[in-house]
C-alpha cells in the first residue's frame, strides 16, 4: 500500500473539490485539508501502486478540467489545459 498527498491550487469550491476528489479513484481518499484563504487543499490517498498512479492521473485529469489561468486573490497563478 503506499500513500500519496497531491496539492492543488483550489481551497474554496466545494464541488470542485469534490469532483477532485472523485477523479482520484481507484485510489482510497483519506482525509482532505482546505485552506480557502490561500486557495490551496491537499488530498490523503493511499492505494496499490497500480491503482494510486491511476487515480494521480485520474485526480490531475479532474483538476485541470475546469482550471483558469488568472491568478485569483491570495493565490498563485494556476495552468489551464490549452484548448
Amino acid at each position: 500500500m503506499l500513500l500519496a498527498v497531491p496539492n492543488v491550487s483550489e481551497g474554496r469550491d466545494r464541488k470542485t473539490l469534490e469532483a477532485i476528489e472523485r477523479g482520484f479513484a481507484p485510489a482510497r481518499f483519506l482525509d482532505l485539508h482546505r485552506d480557502p484563504d490561500h486557495g490551496r487543499a491537499v488530498f490523503t490517498l493511499a492505494a496499490p501502486q497500480g491503482q494510486l498512479a491511476e487515480g494521480l492521473l485520474g485526480g490531475a485529469r479532474a483538476a485541470t478540467k475546469g482550471s483558469i489561468s488568472q491568478p485569483t486573490p491570495a493565490s498563485t497563478p494556476t495552468l489551464a489545459p490549452s484548448t
